[in-house]
């Protein structure tokens, strides 16, 4: 995948294709606008005020308490990033901010859009870090109730997508009845693992801030007799004994390389013998090649707020080989492009 310019009109068409047009320019200029537009967007509370149908830039911004003039602006930039349409001076929501951009759609990343716009800010500038090579792990500074919330519930919007297809595909050799799932703190992946399997339990691990806001979530989607929560640093305590299936999602990509192998260690120790190991996060093609956007933009991304990168499927086998894993497979899903999920046993 390779975002950029887009254009239907033929004589843009040949100017993009001939080198003339000044593609860094347009691609910056408009991709960080387009980022900053639907963010503050979110923020305001803009879509939300369109969500039972058109209205004019004067009512929606009476609506959100904002500069009548101001809003416009906003409103118009956002019609031209097709997140917005406008017709006869009333503005209504594009078909993908329906889905995904007002609280109540099954399919919302409203929480998401604040934590990433959070997250941005309390980024240190990036020349900074380049200079440096000093990034301190964003999941272990000070962050407020309202951070963890958005944070949670962000990652657990897109979780919810993902959930039935992963739990289809983990491959037990019994009907599972204890489950313990790594630094899952939304429960998503937890709660469809339980909807699979009426016959397990689950538990997870996960730092103390992030546990009411999950425990909300778990209730909401009514399986809070059936997953448990344990306040622990997964890196510096043990994971427990005698588990039939261990998640580690989207975690590695945190971890510093020692880390991720001590993770392996102790996934194989909280497992029974014939138990299962599930590794679901962010892949990385490896190698000196080119990269694809997503590889390239999750290294940058990844180092920024944590330190650490998406590693290349080889270095996670290793990882998961030298701590004693066998059977190791690779899963297939489909709903976000760029993961890498990969199943282990531990011998029996």
């Amino acid at each position: 995948m390779k975002p950029g310019i887009v254009t239907w009109n033929p004589i843009l068409k040949l100017l993009l294709s001939s080198g003339v047009a000044p593609l860094p320019l347009m691609e910056v200029f408009w991709g960080l606008g387009q980022a900053r537009a639907v963010m503050t967007a979110t923020q305001l509370g803009l879509f939300e005020a369109m969500a039972e149908g058109p209205a004019s830039a004067e009512d929606i911004a009476a609506s959100v308490e904002c500069d009548t003039h101001a809003t416009t602006v906003l409103l118009n930039a956002l019609v031209g990033f097709d997140y917005l349409h406008r017709k006869s001076g009333l503005y209504r929501l594009s078909s993908k901010t329906r889905s995904w951009l007002l609280h109540d759609s099954k399919t919302s990343l409203v929480a998401m859009m604040g934590f990433l716009d959070d997250l941005f800010q309390g980024v240190e500038p990036m020349a900074e870090v380049i200079r440096s090579g000093d990034v301190s792990n964003f999941h272990h500074q000070p962050r407020s109730s309202e951070g963890w919330r958005d944070y949670v519930q962000g990652l657990g919007h897109l979780a919810g997508k993902l959930g039935g297809p992963v739990a289809n595909r983990v491959p037990v050799d019994r009907p599972p009845e204890r489950l313990l799932d790594v630094g899952g703190g939304h429960g998503m992946f937890s709660v469809a693992f339980c909807r699979k399997h009426p016959t397990v339990q689950a538990e997870i691990l996960d730092l103390p801030g992030v546990i009411e806001h999950g425990q909300a979530m778990v209730e909401d989607a009514g399986f809070s007799d059936r997953v448990t929560y344990r306040p622990g640093d997964l890196r510096h305590e043990e994971w427990g004994e005698g588990y039939d299936v261990v998640f580690l999602f989207n975690v590695m990509h945190n971890l510093a390389p020692e880390e991720c192998a001590l993770a392996a260690e102790k996934a194989f120790r909280a497992l029974r013998p014939g138990g299962t190991f599930v590794v679901l996060d962010s892949q990385h093609a490896g190698g000196d090649g080119n990269l694809s956007a997503v590889a390239g933009f999750n290294e940058l991304f990844f180092f920024l707020i944590s330190g650490s990168q998406a590693w290349p499927e080889p270095q996670v086998r290793k990882w998961l080989q030298d701590a004693g894993f066998a059977s190791l497979k690779r899963g297939t899903i489909v709903p976000l492009p760029g993961l890498l999920m990969l199943t282990a046993q531990r011998p029996a």
